[in-house]
């Protein structure tokens, strides 16, 4: 039935000329994920296998991989689901692995098409030259000293390289939205179909891995340096790109987590002023955001904004959260505490063997019922 439901967006994907594509992406995961959440990924990848052939059949060739890739992602998310792994990493997993598909897919299509992604580079160039000299045209004599600096600016700034780098961005950052996008819709169509999904751990609780910083940076300065001297093997350098951009990304992402933490904790608490903050942030200093995201996840930036929100203090089971030290014991204590993918008023408990006994009990009321 998976497989069939899947064909049938295929299909309609086909018939209508891919138009209705871009809102087809956020769907295409979900059978993948409805499956997976039930079922596990030992029984989902069989499923997963069908429906790629399935789409060999009744895709376009250039959805063949994206349609293919997009129900990998719904079996990944599904079966970290059923298994109840940590929902922090798996969002984090799953915007991952839409970056990656992301940029395979501009590589593919470019392929398919029979044209390089420096063509595709030189096409903008001309494109926006012609748009800036249009409106300098416009602008004529009457134009300010300063206006006309600023489009000397522009020019100079539409160097193959540079818009090299603005096309891969976008494409990674289109991949991380659509990641999250994916993952924040199933999760609202599992509850209505009264799936258990576990409660996502506070953003903060999370401690990435340190050699993630480490490696991201070295990718980075790889990706650059690429720039700065192009390899002669074209796979090499459009491997290392790739590598670089989603190491970027991953700096990028937990820069944003460390500065929207430090707006919480220095200036607001108001969501949407954080947001929008953290939001404007990217855009007018994507390098203090990328050096604040080495610090949180190598250095102690983590741990010190852990401490000003209180977490190394003793909670109310006796444990103290004292950073990046335990989260051996985090991972114990949910282990220990059983299916946290229940509310707290939904508590496993041995079965009564009479219905009189059950007394539903807030977490606050805990007592022995007999």
């Amino acid at each position: 039935m998976i497989t069939a439901l899947f064909t049938v967006l295929l299909l309609i994907d086909r018939q209508t000329g891919s138009m209705f594509q871009g809102a087809l992406i956020f769907i295409l995961p979900i059978p993948m994920v409805a499956y997976g959440a039930r079922y596990g990924l030992r029984s989902s990848f069989a499923v997963w296998i069908a429906s790629t052939l399935m789409a060999v059949f009744f895709s376009l060739p250039t959805t063949l991989i994206y349609s293919s890739c997009m129900a990998f992602i719904g079996m990944i998310l599904g079966s970290r689901i059923h298994d109840k792994k940590d929902m922090t990493r798996t969002l984090l997993l799953v915007m991952l692995l839409s970056i990656i598909v992301e940029l395979v897919n501009v590589l593919l299509l470019a392929v398919i098409s029979g044209t390089t992604l420096d063509q595709d580079v030189l096409e903008m160039q001309t494109i926006m030259t012609e748009a800036l000299n249009s409106a300098q045209k416009f602008a004529g004599a009457g134009a300010s000293a300063q206006a006309a600096a600023q489009m000397d600016v522009f020019q100079q700034m539409l160097t193959p390289d540079f818009l090299k780098r603005i096309l891969i961005v976008s494409v990674a950052f289109t991949g991380a939205v659509q990641g999250f996008i994916i993952y924040e819709l199933s999760l609202l169509i599992l509850r209505r179909l009264h799936v258990a999904v576990p409660q996502p751990k506070p953003i903060i609780e999370y401690y990435p891995p340190r050699w993630l910083g480490a490696l991201s940076i070295l990718a980075f300065f790889a990706y650059n340096y690429t720039f700065a001297k192009p390899l002669e093997n074209a796979i090499l350098q459009s491997l290392l790109q790739i590598i670089g951009i989603v190491g970027y990304i991953i700096l990028m992402c937990f820069g944003a987590i460390a500065i929207s933490l430090l707006i919480r904790l220095f200036l607001t608490r108001a969501k949407l002023v954080n947001g929008l903050l953290t939001a404007l942030s990217i855009f007018v200093m994507p390098q203090i955001l990328l050096i604040l995201g080495i610090f949180y996840i190598s250095g102690s930036l983590h741990d010190y904004i852990a401490r000003r929100f209180g977490l190394q203090t003793a909670s109310a089971d006796g444990r103290t959260v004292d950073g990046r030290a335990t989260r051996a014991a985090d991972r114990q204590h949910w282990a220990d505490a059983g299916d946290h993918s229940l509310s707290d008023r939904a508590r496993l408990v041995p079965t009564p063997k009479d219905g009189g006994d059950i007394i539903d009990l807030g977490p606050d009321d805990a007592t022995d019922v007999k």
